[in-house]
Formats: C-alpha cells, structure tokens, sequence
C-alpha cells in the first residue's frame, strides 16, 4: 500500500472535493514521490524522514484549514440567525405601527 492512501480516505470523509484538489493531493503526492524515490535509491533513513515530513505536513494542513472553514460556517449561520433576528423585529414593528393607526383611526 502506497503512503498516505489511509490519510486521503480520512480527509476525504472532512474535506470537501476543492480542499482534496488543492490541498491534500498534493500533499500526499509529495509524499508518495519522495518516498518511492528513497525506496529507489535505497535511502531507509531518508525515506522513513520522507514518511514523517509528509504525515507532519498533511496534519498541519488540516490544522490550518480546518479552523478556517469552520469558523466560516459559524460566521454565515451567526450572520443567517442576525438576518432573522432583525426581519423579525422589523416585522413585528411595521404590525404594531400598523395595530396602533388603526385604533387611532
């Protein structure tokens, strides 16, 4: 099994298909090519390195991303709850302007 193949499945279920193209894959295909390419020249220690750069890079590439998308989302619905809040109270003002000049008619 190549490396990295378990990480892709696990970022795949997370990340959405943009994400896998721009950040993952290449990640991973770093990986994967410093890896065959120390396993070619029979560098175990390079490629056993090669092993731990691409699984640190790949992590902190979600560590990064991640907590952006994330706070993105929450900034839209926080923004989605406001816009409700606020058509909510504007409605509830044009009904009660519209209550109180009927009774003064």
């Amino acid at each position: 099994m190549r490396p990295g193949t378990h990480l892709r499945s696990f970022a795949s279920r997370v990340c959405s298909r943009p994400t896998m193209d721009r950040l993952i894959d290449p990640v991973i295909a770093d990986m994967q090519c410093e890896h065959e390419q120390a396993t070619r020249k029979g560098q175990r220690w390079r490629r056993r390195w090669t092993l731990l750069e691409g699984y640190f890079a790949f992590w902190r590439v979600l560590a990064v991303h991640v907590p952006v998308v994330w706070t993105s989302r929450i900034m839209r619905e926080w923004v989605h709850v406001l816009l409700r809040f606020l058509m909510h109270i504007l409605s509830t003002r044009i009904h009660s302007r519209r209550a109180s000049e009927k009774s003064a008619s």
